[in-house]
């Protein structure tokens, strides 16, 4: 017997789903690829006037985005070739993103913001307390500078909130690292060596992107616990928390310094990854989150492990509350329209990472935790589920007995919430799947937010 969809609920749906799925494409603001000369102009908190005139150098084959006046390193006047040439020990395993379609291309250019995410790093990773930059740059250049560096390279943290900057009467931007975001900077080669025993200890089995992803989100998730005690202040206590390394090594951390690791372990795997960062539009509502999105076969997927982690660090000993971890993870290859609805998202936060419009398929990490998957065919106006390699249009219910019989208890994972609640509904309704056991008495849970339902024997 299987559950059928009527062609007028299909219509209806599609509408549905194009609203709910539809989730914009954000990106930050285009910089222009040529040189560019503009007018005179000031900054709104400084008397200091300047030429906005800005030109192109080319270092090591990159060409970056740049001012005549050179940025200061602890109050030295340092030439842009010196420190944009900089290797870090990460480049490695997470490459430069420049601001072109082909990175590959020689005439790859770095914007404005690239260029200060740069000079960030290298004061980061070479304990240099005072970054000046010229005012040219523009104080909000600086701050995306900053979140540039933070969702690219895996060492740097998202919040500079412990870091001073004050404008000075020269017409440079300087700012202050803090003490505790330079201490976690200094373990560099500790971190790297924990990633790549992480990444060596995969096994052989592990053949697909999908395969090694879940192995390495599946350690993440058992090995390193949410630090709640630093949730609130370890920007300005203890910046080990936001680092991969307080994730690899301490075993504490939090959302940033989870998505650090996830970012740093998948690339070592050779799969590409990298953070999203979202704060609130509310200028009064400090909440902000950081997860991770990835390419599994050419699609984009969201993981946040985060939220599926089972063990928290509760106080500032090592004392531990443990939970429970049964491998179903909910955000792993998650879609971002469910994931990012509980936040405001600001225009500038996902720097125009693609989303996957085609729904889940065989080649999904879902498949990877749910025993089925169902997405919407939106083309064809059809559902199509999931189950075991195979497809079908309709879910087949001799096929879930036979899955709750062998294990117990079966996971359903959606890309649409209407279409969950429809297959509750229908499940409910339809002649019972054991003897004398009502339909509805399966269900054991069903999750909106996350969208997926638990069936268990």
């Amino acid at each position: 017997m299987k559950l059928s969809k009527t062609a007028a609920f299909i219509t209806a749906l599609t509408i549905a789903a194009l609203s709910l799925t539809g989730c914009a494409e954000d990106k930050m603001p285009a910089e222009s690829q040529q040189n560019i000369e503009s007018k005179t102009d000031s900054s709104e908190s400084s008397a200091y006037s300047f030429e906005t005139k800005d030109h192109q150098i080319e270092v090591d084959g990159r060409k970056y985005q740049v001012f005549d006046k050179q940025v200061r390193f602890n109050y030295k006047d340092t030439p842009y070739e010196e420190w944009l040439s900089y290797v870090s020990p990460y480049d490695e395993y997470v490459p430069k993103h420049a601001d072109t379609e082909d990175e590959t291309k020689n005439d790859s250019i770095f914007t404005r913001e690239q260029t200060i995410a740069s000079a960030i790093r290298y004061a980061y990773e070479n304990g240099i307390e005072e970054i000046e930059f010229p005012v040219e740059f523009g104080d909000a250049e600086i701050y995306y500078g900053w979140e540039y560096a933070g969702l690219h390279f895996p060492n740097i943290p998202l919040a500079a909130g412990s870091c001073d900057i004050a404008l000075t009467v020269e017409g440079y931007y300087k700012i202050h690292i803090a003490d505790s975001v330079l201490k976690a900077a200094s373990h560099t080669e500790e971190t790297i060596a924990a990633a790549k025993e992480i990444v060596d200890s995969m096994p052989s089995a592990c053949v697909t992107d999908a395969d090694k992803a879940y192995y390495l989100y599946d350690w993440v998730c058992r090995n390193i616990a949410y630090d709640v005690f630093h949730a609130d202040s370890t920007i300005n206590v203890n910046n080990e928390p936001q680092s991969a390394y307080g994730a690899l090594v301490k075993k504490r951390a939090v959302c940033d310094g989870i998505a650090g690791a996830v970012q740093l372990l998948f690339n070592m795997a050779d799969i590409e990854c990298g953070k999203v960062y979202v704060y609130s539009s509310d200028p009064d509502d400090e909440t902000s989150h950081v997860w991770n999105y990835a390419y599994i076969d050419g699609e984009v997927w969201d993981f946040d492990a985060t939220w599926d982690i089972e063990r928290y660090f509760e106080s500032e000993d090592d004392t531990i509350t443990e939970g429970e971890s049964d491998g179903m993870y909910n955000w792993f290859g998650a879609d971002r329209s469910a994931r990012s609805r509980e936040y405001d998202i600001a225009d500038d936060c996902l720097l125009g990472i693609p989303t996957t419009n085609t729904g889940y398929t065989e080649n999904s990490p879902a498949l990877k935790v749910f025993d089925y998957v169902t997405t919407i065919d939106m083309e064809n106006q059809k559902l199509i589920t999931f189950h075991k390699g195979k497809q079908t249009e309709e879910l087949d219910l001799d096929e879930l007995r036979k899955c709750l019989e062998e294990k117990g208890r079966v996971t359903m994972k959606y890309d649409n919430e209407i279409v969950m609640i429809t297959d509750f509904t229908s499940i409910e309704k339809a002649d019972p799947i054991f003897d004398g056991i009502n339909n509805n008495d399966l269900i054991e849970e069903l999750d909106v937010y996350s969208k997926y339902m638990i069936l268990s024997k």
